[in-house]
């Protein structure tokens, strides 16, 4: 099976993710590549796409890429400033749905905490003046993220959306989050 681990990343965090996916993918034909370095997307039978959250859905580079994809399964995984909570997780998963090919069968998705910039983390903050204490204490956690614990995490998930996708044994959504 040919996988692409593919992934758009402004801090360094979701390409340490994307570096534990595929440090978890049997050795032969496997590919990693930064989505800003790509003309086209690579032919592969598994992708696993990666990007940080912006505005509560992926960035145009993703939206993008995803649009290239012309077959195959797709997996996504992604960093947020934002603790991965079961009603986040469940919400970013339907808005990204409408980036997804109709021409690939979805897989799942893999979600971890990751540092915020100083800038971002001023206008959340501005936006959701109520709040400004918790976002504080979730910003300083997210500080030592991802972590070996999420990177473990993830080379879990690869393992698991490698065993579905040989396995053929899809049955809609796969989450999977730490």
């Amino acid at each position: 099976m040919k996988y692409a681990v593919v992934y758009y990343s402004e801090t360094g965090n979701t390409q340490k993710v994307a570096e534990a996916i595929y440090d978890a993918l049997p050795l032969g034909e496997k590919m990693l590549y930064q989505i800003k370095d790509l003309q086209t997307a690579p032919e592969a039978d598994v992708y696993f796409v990666g990007f940080s959250i912006r505005n509560n859905t992926c960035g145009i580079e993703t939206m993008n890429f995803l649009d290239q994809i012309e077959g195959g399964k797709v997996a996504l995984f992604a960093t947020c400033g934002f603790y991965p909570a079961d009603g986040y997780r469940e919400q970013l998963e339907h808005r990204l749905f409408v980036w997804l090919p109709e021409r690939a069968k979805y897989l799942g998705m893999f979600l971890c905490q990751g540092r915020i910039q100083d800038a971002q983390a001023d206008r959340i903050k501005q936006n959701m003046p109520k709040a400004e204490k918790q976002l504080i204490e979730m910003f300083i956690e997210g500080q030592g993220h991802p972590d070996e614990a999420d990177m473990m995490a993830a080379k879990e998930f690869s393992e698991k959306i490698q065993k579905n996708a040989a396995e053929e044994t899809i049955s809609g959504m796969n989450p999977f989050y730490c």
